[in-house]
């Protein structure tokens, strides 16, 4: 039996070539005056579509659910360096150097470069965009700009592209300039996805939903088919993204959305948040995590804000460092001692779990996805100076409205108490499939049943949730639990 077997359908995640950009200039030594230099070099025809491309990092099979969206560097020169000027961008014109041969006009380009993509499996191409008109001046009006993206929109429209990255440039911070790059493309584009965000340095972003970039936050997702929440680096990728994520959802109103804007949250490279909340993925590399979100999501299709509501625990728990080097180039936190503080448990479309622990506790999330009644709970490790990466097993209870939907569990649990409203019959059968792997396993042996609860120990969460082959730690457990009648 396998509990997977819905094909992947498009659902908004991406897979964005701008880590990898990095890391492959890096890797092939590609010339320029500094790495983003070198990173926007290395976006040719050759290097993405070559027999020895090295940006196609997410399996195969994966690919039909998915958008290859090409970041910053694709429509301007060879050796543009934005320490230098950032007037060339927003040209939306595929660069004719890099990309040779691929047509006479923009949307001829933009064409070829779609069919290129598609014929990798991806279902459809994406773009980094960048808010600005090129080389314009105080000279130039807001109908320019307006006539510019009406433009630009038809060209995407016409060439079947499906996503623009809004990101960065002369207007990231001004609603209205978004907001008017959004109705651009519902006049000329209607089936084209539109993300807009709010530019935060790696440990940046509000530190609490009253924050006044908080409410910016919430102002520009109205005008947002996605809304991403920006970098993040390691040891703080997941409480960074959930305190940004918290704060944004604290602040969204629903009615205030334009333009029959989407409404959904992209939390880049979370996938234990995107499982656990129900939301989109800006994959910037891949890993066992990101499979097994993209898996459970065949089942539980990431939800807008129009499909659950959001809650959160009144309790709230801290991570914290000290950095004794920067962790990465592009930020200097060298000295710094950084903390971020989040609810402890939060949830869209359930109830709150229940969260005991005799000290440290993870953070927890839970969601019922509104369509499916597909239920997952995810927990989260713990960073303490100078510990990165902590494990805070806990014994958790969850709240299903449906007994026999799949429940998708990840992460690590003391023990794991699954409580439905009505008893589990005593014929039922519990079966477990770890979410890389293609074939369940009955476990009723191996767990309790009492009236409506479904007791299952953290060890054996742990077991089924591995792949069967999997050597170390690498991934963390990621496994679907349903009760077969």
């Amino acid at each position: 039996m396998n509990l997977l077997s819905k094909p992947f359908t498009e659902n908004g995640n991406y897979l964005c070539t701008w880590d990898l950009q990095e890391k492959i200039a890096l890797k092939l030594n590609i010339e320029g005056e500094n790495i983003p230099v070198k990173q926007r070099n290395c976006l040719t025809d050759n290097m993405l579509f070559g027999e020895n491309s090295l940006f196609h990092v997410v399996p195969k099979e994966y690919l039909g659910g998915i958008y290859f969206l090409i970041d910053d560097g694709w429509d301007v020169p060879f050796g543009t360096n934005t320490n230098i000027s950032k007037a060339p961008f927003g040209s939306l014109i595929l660069d004719d150097k890099k990309f040779e041969g691929y047509g006479d006009t923009p949307t001829e380009r933009l064409k070829t470069l779609n069919q290129k993509v598609k014929a990798m499996g991806y279902c459809g191409l994406g773009l980094w965009v960048s808010p600005q008109i090129p080389f314009e001046n105080q000279k130039t009006t807001m109908a320019d700009h307006r006539k510019h993206w009406c433009e630009r929109a038809k060209w995407s429209n016409d060439a079947g592209v499906k996503y623009w990255k809004i990101d960065w440039g002369e207007h990231a911070f001004r609603r209205d300039y978004l907001e008017m790059m959004t109705q651009c493309i519902r006049e000329n584009a209607p089936d084209l996805l539109i993300e807009h965000a709010v530019v935060h340095t790696p440990f940046g972003g509000p530190k609490t939903p009253e924050d006044d970039v908080a409410k910016k936050m919430a102002n520009i997702m109205e005008v947002s088919d996605f809304f991403r929440t920006y970098d993040v680096c390691e040891p703080f990728s997941n409480t960074i993204t959930l305190c940004r994520t918290n704060a944004l959802l604290c602040n969204v109103q629903k009615d205030n959305f334009l333009y029959n804007a989407k409404g959904y949250v992209n939390i880049e490279s979370s996938p234990e948040i995107a499982a656990g909340l129900g939301l989109n993925m800006g994959i910037m590399a891949y890993n066992g995590n990101v499979g097994a979100c993209l898996n459970w999501q065949r089942l539980a299709p990431p939800m807008s804000i129009f499909d659950a509501d959001y809650i959160k625990s009144d309790e709230l728990l801290t991570d914290s460092a000290f950095f004794e080097t920067s962790p990465v180039w592009w930020y200097n936190a060298k000295g710094q001692e950084i903390s971020s503080t989040v609810p402890a448990i939060t949830a869209r479309g359930t109830k709150l779990p229940k969260v005991e622990a005799d000290s440290l506790k993870p953070f927890v999330m839970a969601s019922c996805n509104n369509k499916t009644k597909a239920y997952a709970v995810s927990t989260l490790k713990r960073c303490f100076d100078m510990n990165k990466s902590v494990v805070a097993p806990a014994k958790i209870t969850v709240f299903p409205e449906n007994l026999t939907a799949p429940i998708g569990v990840f992460g690590y649990y003391k023990t794991l108490c699954i409580e439905f409203e009505k008893a589990i019959p005593k014929n039922a059968k519990i079966y477990a499939q770890c979410l890389l792997e293609t074939q369940a396993k009955d476990v009723t042996e191996n767990v309790t049943i009492d009236g409506n609860k479904l007791i299952i120990d953290g060890k054996n969460l742990r077991l089924w949730g591995r792949k069967s082959d999997a050597i170390g730690d690498s991934e963390d457990p990621a496994l679907i639990l349903q009760i077969i009648i």
